[in-house]
């Protein structure tokens, strides 16, 4: 975590009142567009300066790309907790062929929040959620098995 990570920067309960805006929209809009639009005429986003809204988007871009991160790290944390069965591979696999924007709708957005600020590296404390100590550890036997799977394409592709 660094201190210029937007996540020190932002309230968490402006975040989650702003996506809750954004993702109440079917389709998602463009984000960038619909940032500038809400910047100058939504007043949740209007009242702050051009420069905080620079951070918020920022953090919303983060939202949108770490999106189905998110609920794919909540359902495989809920299925770990449950003592359930874990997906195999071809499980994942179909999972993310199935994957749709509509699957956001059954992750709480303090969720959402968590795991994009704990992907990006932010600072996690005010984005509180239950379990966060077994939510952080699950993230980081991920991370290991991200960093296995990303060093063995580099050495596939000859990157190494």
């Amino acid at each position: 975590m660094t201190s210029s990570h937007w996540s020190t920067k932002v309230d968490a309960t402006e975040l989650k009142k702003i996506w809750q805006i954004y993702s109440d929209n079917r389709p998602l809009p463009f984000l960038d567009k619909w940032l500038k639009h809400e910047g100058k005429f939504n007043p949740v986003l209007r009242q702050f300066s051009v420069v905080h809204q620079l951070i918020i988007s920022s953090a919303m871009m983060d939202a949108l790309r770490f999106m189905q991160l998110a609920i794919a790290m909540e359902a495989l944390f809920q299925q770990e907790i449950k003592g359930q069965q874990k997906m195999s591979k071809a499980d994942l696999v179909e999972w993310d062929n199935n994957w749709t924007v509509a699957d956001l709708d059954s992750l709480p957005i303090q969720y959402l929040w968590f795991w994009v600020v704990v992907r990006t590296g932010g600072d996690v404390r005010q984005f509180s959620v239950k379990d966060y100590s077994k939510r952080e550890s699950f993230f980081m036997i991920f991370l290991r098995i991200d960093k296995t799977i990303y060093y063995q394409l580099k050495i596939y592709f000859g990157m190494v």
